[in-house]
C-alpha cells in the first residue's frame, strides 16, 4: 500500500496494519500519521481504430457510417454514400456560395470605391471647371443672369462633392465602432460645422481614425495594411484649405456677383494670383483626396464592421 510524506511529499509502500499509526520518515525525518495515499484512477487507453476515428458522417438513407466500414465517395460532383449513393454534400452549391461570398466582398469594394473616390473625382473636377467659367464670365462683364446660372451650377456639384467627402468621414468611423473609439460617426461628422473649432477636429478626428483603426487592425488581427498616419494629417490639412479657398468662396460667390465684378473691374491684376493659388490647392486636394480615400475604402472593405453598422466603443 502507498503513502506519503507530508513534509518531503516522499511516496513509499507500508503494510495494512500500519495505516492510522505514527512513523517517522526515512528520508527528512519528520514523524507523521500512516495514510493510505489516494490514486488517481488510469483512464483505459484507446485501443480500438473505431474510436480513435471518429466518424465523418451517418447516412440517412441507409445508416451507413462515413469514414468507418463505409466511405463516402464523389460522383457528379457531389459526395454520395458508396453504399446507397445517397447525395451527402453538394459540392457544386458549396463552392458557388464561396464564389458568391468572394463576388460581395469585391462588389462592396468596388461600390466603395466607385462612389467614395471615382464618383467623388469626376463631380468636383466638373464643379471646378464650371465654377471657373463663371469666373471667366466675371471677367468678361456677362449679365447678371447668365452668371447666377454658371455659379448655381457648380455650387451645386461642389455641394455634392463636399457630401461624399463627409459620407465617406462617416462611413470610416461607423467601420470601426466595434472597437475601442471615442468619436461616433455622427460627431465626427457634426462637429466639422463648428466654426473655428472645426480646424481643431479636422486635425484631431482624421488622425485619430487612422490611429484608432490601426489598433483595431493589430487588436483582431485583420488581414490589412496600416493606414499611414501622414497622409491623414496631409488630409486634414488639404480638406481645410481646400474649404477656406476653394469650397466656401465658390458656394457663397454668385451672391457676391456684384462685387466681384467690381473688384475686377478695379483691380484686374489680383484676379490671376488668386485664380492661380485656388488652382493649386484644388489640385493638390484632389490628389491626397484620391491616396487618402483609397486607402480608407480598403481599410473599411478589411475590416470586420464593413457594413459600418457597428456598437460603439468606450474610449481610446
Amino acid at each position: 500500500m502507498k503513502t506519503e510524506c507530508p513534509h518531503c511529499k516522499s511516496r513509499f509502500t507500508v503494510k495494512e496494519e500500519s495505516v492510522d499509526k505514527k512513523a517517522k520518515c526515512p528520508k527528512c525525518s519528520q514523524p507523521f500519521i500512516i495514510e493510505l495515499l489516494a490514486e488517481a484512477p488510469v483512464e483505459a487507453v484507446v485501443t480500438s481504430r473505431e474510436e480513435v476515428k471518429k466518424p465523418d458522417e451517418v447516412c440517412s438513407e441507409c445508416g451507413a457510417v462515413m469514414g468507418s466500414e463505409e466511405q463516402a465517395c464523389v460522383h457528379n460532383g457531389n459526395i454520395v454514400c458508396e453504399k446507397c449513393y445517397n447525395k451527402l454534400k453538394d459540392i457544386g452549391k458549396e463552392k458557388k456560395e464561396e464564389s458568391a461570398a468572394a463576388e460581395e466582398k469585391g462588389g462592396l469594394k468596388r461600390s466603395l470605391k466607385m462612389l467614395y473616390v471615382y464618383c467623388w473625382a469626376g463631380i468636383r473636377i466638373a464643379g471646378g471647371l464650371v465654377c471657373v467659367l463663371g469666373l471667366f464670365l466675371v471677367t468678361k462683364r456677362e449679365v447678371d443672369f447668365a452668371l447666377i446660372a454658371i455659379f448655381a451650377v457648380g455650387d451645386i456639384l461642389l455641394v455634392c462633392s463636399v457630401l461624399i467627402e463627409l459620407g465617406l468621414i462617416y462611413k470610416m468611423w461607423g467601420a470601426i465602432q466595434a472597437g475601442r473609439v471615442s468619436v461616433s460617426p455622427g460627431k465626427a461628422v457634426g462637429f466639422l460645422f463648428i466654426p473655428v473649432f472645426n480646424i481643431y477636429w479636422a486635425l484631431y478626428m482624421l488622425v485619430g481614425f487612422a490611429e484608432d483603426c490601426n489598433s483595431l487592425i493589430i487588436r483582431q488581427r485583420v488581414k490589412a495594411k496600416k493606414l499611414p498616419l501622414l497622409l491623414f494629417l496631409i488630409y486634414a490639412v488639404m480638406f481645410l484649405l481646400s474649404s477656406m479657398a476653394v469650397t466656401i468662396p465658390m458656394i457663397c460667390v454668385f451672391v457676391f456677383s456684384g462685387l466681384l465684378k467690381r473688384a475686377v473691374t478695379s483691380r484686374p491684376e489680383m484676379l490671376w494670383p488668386l485664380f492661380f493659388i485656388a488652382l493649386a490647392v484644388s489640385i493638390g486636394h484632389l490628389i491626397v483626396y484620391g491616396l487618402f480615400s483609397v486607402k480608407t475604402c480598403d481599410a473599411i472593405e478589411a475590416l470586420p464592421g464593413a457594413s459600418g453598422e457597428g456598437g460603439k466603443g468606450s474610449s481610446k
